[in-house]
């Protein structure tokens, strides 16, 4: 009996051994994953450094008035195209450069101008970039994750093009530091991937980025096409392969700067065991958890099987996303869903979750904690899934008052950054905090959003001098001038420019796309934003 008991102890302490090395193998892949986030972010640093290069070319070049370089931007601003080439065309025309053989296609040379050599980036697969100067010792040379095939880059400026010759330039080094000059406000002409990340870290652009939420919806017919194949909603949220291709759809049709994954805020009451369905024209439902004693049933632990098609989803498209698109992974917030677990479903007022707030603090504390932990697990595992930055939906902060709205609808978004970025420090999030007006400037002081959703009722002078002079913003045109068109749509559009344009911001809806807009509603927004001309504050 004796050698039975200490058999089973050795057994035991061997189990908790291996689950302490499960947990350390995850805490090193999610570091590895904060440390490449913090490359990239250097990558974008450098980008922004290219580009004041780029316009002191411009501004400075001696060629004649009538010698335009291919691809120049008006205002004097030298483009930077990029430009795919395929691996068969690469291999058959490239050369060794330096350690690793990072491999070039020299094809492709970079134009001469009166300043030197036009600096040349390049980005081959399997995920790794660096950029150089084929003279110039002084440009830094940098890695980045990657998933796309060699892509050359190159920045024309005036003359006559040189062939590239990269026998005998060294490397420098890959870890070299390189810290150029904060230059926030800066306008900056970018990929559009580098857009929109970079206006998360305040940088404003030539042209707002943008993308829609709701952007993968009804109004679509092929969206329509394929949400029929595949049954019900959760039936479309929970099969990898339709989820990732109505994500992509509307970045086809519209060529949005960045993609949202197809799923659910309620995705997550779900992985903790809740009942979850959608019924037509109804919305969502589920078992309401509105006295203290329904609370006890929760599960306190998520189950992420239940989701692992969501981060499939999520893979699929980041391998199928052009590089110049962003992805937006994300969640609901603890309060918008709470409200829909403790009413069972969505209400006028979500009156019940907030009487049940007032009524059991303690009990609703509860959910609320059990939905702070599950989020910061599930954004992680986005993160790790390929998404470039997180949106936390916060649909019902507005009807709180202003300390409720301080308990339940601030802090637990702080929790939850501060929980993702304690393990990716670098992870960029949006919050939006629907209907929270002036509680907006608590709201981004204490959350630490890199941006902020605003609705089409906020008041503008209020947004730019107290929210948009700290941190970017995003919005907020009315989803239903959208579906009306015409001129009221132009002035519309007009308006949030003049309102937000002078600073960093992502053009949005200030709400999602109703089903019923017309898809050239869309395409005349678009245009309307695309040929904005910031410098004359003015749109055509």
């Amino acid at each position: 009996m004796d050698a039975i008991t200490e058999l089973t102890m050795r057994i035991d302490r061997l189990e908790a051994r291996l689950t302490y090395q499960d947990d350390t193998i995850e805490q090193l892949n999610l570091t590895i994953t904060a440390q490449w986030k913090q490359i990239d972010a250097l990558v974008h640093q450098l980008a922004r450094f290219d580009q004041r290069l780029i316009e002191t070319e411009a501004a400075t070049s001696t060629a004649p008035a009538n010698e335009k370089p291919p691809h120049y931007w008006p205002g004097g601003r030298a483009s930077a195209p990029h430009f795919h080439v395929s691996a068969e065309a690469a291999a058959l025309d490239a050369h060794s450069i330096g350690p690793g053989d990072t491999r070039i296609a020299r094809s492709l040379a970079p134009w001469r101008s009166p300043l030197g050599p036009a600096t040349m980036a390049v980005y081959q697969g399997p995920r790794f970039q660096h950029s150089m100067n084929a003279q110039n010792p002084g440009v830094r040379h940098i890695a980045r994750l990657l998933a796309e095939p060699m892509v050359c880059r190159y920045r024309p400026a005036t003359s006559t093009p040189q062939p590239w010759k990269a026998k005998g330039f060294r490397m420098l080094d890959l870890w070299e530091k390189f810290q150029p000059a904060d230059y926030s406000g800066h306008v900056v002409t970018q990929t559009p991937a580098q857009a929109f990340i970079d206006v998360l870290s305040g940088h404003r652009q030539s042209v707002p980025p943008i993308w829609m939420m709701r952007q993968a919806g009804r109004y679509l017919p092929e969206y329509r096409e394929v949400r029929a194949r595949a049954g019900g909603f959760l039936d479309l949220c929970f099969t990898p392969e339709l989820a990732a291709e109505v994500t992509l759809q509307p970045i086809r049709r519209f060529g949005f700067n960045a993609a949202i994954i197809f799923s659910d805020i309620l995705v997550v009451p779900y992985a903790l065991g809740r009942a979850v369905r959608f019924e037509t024209g109804e919305g969502p439902r589920l078992d309401p958890l509105d006295a203290p004693d329904k609370v006890e049933t929760l599960a306190r632990d998520a189950d992420f099987t239940r989701l692992e098609p969501v981060f499939e989803a999520l893979r699929l498209v980041r391998r199928e996303l052009d590089p110049g698109v962003a992805l937006i992974g994300f969640c609901g917030a603890p309060w918008t869903v709470a409200t829909y677990m403790v009413a069972g479903q969505g209400t006028t007022d979500q009156a019940p979750a907030r009487i049940m707030a007032y009524r059991h603090p303690d009990a609703f504390a509860v959910i609320i904690d059990t939905l702070v932990a599950s989020s910061i697990q599930y954004l992680l595992r986005q993160l790790e899934a390929g998404a470039d930055a997180l949106q936390i939906f916060d649909t019902w902060a507005g009807i709180l008052p202003p300390e409720q709205f301080a308990r339940w609808s601030i802090e637990p978004t702080r929790r939850i950054i501060e929980g993702v970025r304690a393990r990716v420090p670098g992870a960029r999030f949006i919050g939006f905090p629907r209907g929270a007006a002036a509680m907006l400037p608590a709201y981004v002081e204490a959350t630490g959003v890199n941006a902020v959703s605003i609705d089409w009722t906020a008041e503008p002078s209020f947004i730019r001098e107290r929210v948009q002079s700290r941190i970017p913003i995003q919005g907020n045109l009315d989803p239903l001038v959208l579906i009306t068109g015409g001129a009221a749509l132009d002035r519309a559009v007009d308006q949030v420019l003049a309102n937000y344009g002078d600073g960093a911001m992502i053009f949005n809806l200030g709400h999602g796309i109703q089903p019923e807009t017309p898809i050239a509603h869309v395409e005349q927004m678009l245009k309307r934003l695309r040929g904005w001309d910031r410098l004359s504050l003015k749109a055509p």
